[in-house]
């Protein structure tokens, strides 16, 4: 029989764990019996997994609505799967609540960012829990250190990269459609990144340095593509800059990889991170990449060979980067090549579905 693996997760919403479809369509194609559950109803993702692959929902509308996971719990004694694996807070809150009530099931709780500004609430909850899944796994090694620093065994912990595919990115990939849907300067130096619109990832840094340049008389122009609960404030910070007309807020977009063909440069000024799903991205497109070596932002990218760092909160060094770059297109012509090439070669698809297969046969054998 099948080894049965339950994927958990909050919901399946755009914007949502697009890197979850890949995996679980990756597992069923490798013989695995695959089921997502998400705890929200909200499926707009659900066709987008292969037929083989059951998509459930525990119907809650809100994460208040707790008493509806007695239904999980009752299909999950009932059907015994033999591993759970959890993502973010709220799938892993769950996870171990399976843990817990459904003994002879292996769970896996995901590490997908480095949470140094965690609030204390969850910190004490997610602390007094952190004995309960039988695994942890990391998208970098950032990460499993940062929750070993906590108190779980190393050996409990498997960090596995993330990965995308080569074929979906590129310079084949048109991007001429986006000029006029975007109304994007056609001559301008387009800078910008992908990204969920929220405090950490440093939006206003790139703010700053698009404005910075701009006064310097300089054709820039910033595309942030992603939504979340800055955008607002960030509209306003543009204006404040007087860069408003010179930033693009693109939302939640569906052709990501046409959209970073269009860009001269990624800059991704980040506060804390896991492994970005986003940069690796842009290494594949062959963008010059500008970055914090801020956790797994450092595994992927080398200083001067595969991107060039900048500190933390430092704009005037973001716009002395950008500005280095748009000087110089030999040298974002070499970062972009090796940056290609490191990922293609380190941070493929293939290479995560492998090291997850091996994963869950692994623990499925010790369970």
């Amino acid at each position: 029989m099948a080894t049965r693996i339950w994927y958990v997760v909050s919901a399946l919403d755009v914007g949502g764990p697009h890197p979850l479809i890949e995996l679980a369509n990756g597992m069923a194609d490798r013989g695995f019996d695959v089921t997502v559950w998400s705890l929200l109803d909200e499926l707009a993702l659900a066709d987008e997994f292969d037929s083989s692959v059951t998509v459930r929902t525990v119907g809650a509308t809100s994460k208040t609505e707790v008493w509806k996971l007695t239904g999980l719990v009752r299909e999950a004694r009932a059907e015994r799967p033999e591993i759970v694996h959890s993502y973010f807070f709220f799938d892993n809150m769950v996870n171990r609540l399976l843990e817990i009530l459904c003994p002879g099931t292996t769970t896996a709780c995901g590490i997908m960012s480095v949470r140094r500004n965690q609030s204390w609430h969850r910190r004490v909850v997610e602390d007094s829990l952190l004995w309960v899944p039988d695994y942890y796994v990391s998208n970098s090694r950032a990460g499993k250190e940062f929750v070993v620093d906590r108190g779980v065994p190393a050996e409990r912990i498997e960090v596995i990269y993330n990965g995308r595919s080569a074929d979906v990115y590129g310079d084949h990939v048109d991007a001429s459609h986006l000029y006029d849907e975007l109304s994007l300067p056609r001559n301008a130096y387009l800078v910008g990144n992908v990204a969920r619109l929220i405090e950490t990832k440093g939006h206003e840094d790139l703010l700053r340095a698009v404005a910075r340049l701009r006064d310097e008389g300089r054709d820039v122009h910033g595309l942030l593509v992603g939504d979340g609960p800055r955008r607002d404030a960030l509209e306003a910070t543009a204006a404040e800059l007087g860069c408003r007309e010179h930033v693009t807020f693109a939302g939640e977009r569906t052709d990501v990889p046409a959209l970073l063909n269009a860009m001269d440069a990624f800059v991704f000024p980040t506060y804390q991170e896991g492994l970005p799903g986003a940069v690796i991205e842009a290494m594949l497109t062959g963008l010059p990449i500008v970055s914090t070596p801020i956790d797994g932002c450092a595994e992927l990218l080398t200083d001067g060979e595969t991107g060039l760092f900048v500190p933390v909160g430092d704009s005037d060094a973001v716009a002395a980067v950008i500005r280095r770059l748009a000087d110089d297109p030999d040298l974002a012509a070499e970062l972009g090549q090796n940056a290609r090439e490191k990922a293609a070669s380190s941070f493929s698809t293939e290479r995560r579905l492998e090291a997850f297969e091996q994963f869950y046969r692994r623990i499925a054998n010790e369970g």
